[in-house]
């Protein structure tokens, strides 16, 4: 089976996250760690490669509004809502991640990045945006997602649970891959 989208250019926050990947492989080589690719692990990737810790709190608020996330970057911290799945945990990190390296270290942005559910959804603000394709990349890399959707024959909710995502956040990648997304499989 060919699978289409091979073709679509990676964006400089996509080529971002591919680097941070082989940073962190390589430092796992560095130090004698097993290389763990499935799912990645965003937690150890802030630790290791920009020694950002993570913090969850219940019900994330600050100044009575609420927030997905938020990054601190002076104090080197990610902060996520406990309350939100699993998987959005995880989007939101490496969201966080995106913002550390595409906004904070290349002086492009503030110190402190905060998220609200709205914004982790809107892709007109261009740093949120540039987090976005970031996040997808470091969380769904292009090459293992042409390999899954091949295994999978492109069933978007079998391959969001592979990559302990979302199936929306799979859905959206695949589109933004140009691959076509299928919602249930017709093998079944």
């Amino acid at each position: 089976m060919t699978v289409p989208g091979g073709t679509v250019p990676r964006t400089p926050p996509e080529q971002a996250a591919a680097r941070v990947l082989q940073e962190a492989q390589a430092e796992c080589r560095a130090i004698g760690e097993p290389w763990a690719r499935w799912p990645i692990d965003v937690e150890f990737i802030a630790s290791l490669l920009y020694n950002l810790g993570i913090k969850r709190t219940p019900n994330l608020q600050v100044g009575g509004r609420t927030y997905a996330g938020l990054l601190q970057a002076d104090a080197g911290l990610i902060v996520v809502d406990a309350a939100h799945h699993e998987h959005r945990q995880r989007f939101t990190i490496a969201h966080e991640i995106g913002h550390y390296v595409l906004h904070y270290q290349q002086g492009r942005g503030i110190a402190s990045y905060q998220d609200t559910p709205e914004t982790l959804e809107t892709s007109h603000l261009t740093h949120e945006a540039e987090a976005n394709a970031f996040a997808a990349e470091l969380l769904m890399p292009r090459e293992q997602i042409q390999v899954m959707y091949t295994l999978e024959r492109g069933v978007a909710v079998k391959m969001a649970r592979h990559f302990k995502v979302s199936a929306e956040a799979m859905e959206r990648r695949l589109a933004g891959l140009g691959l076509p997304v299928h919602r249930r499989s017709n093998w079944a």
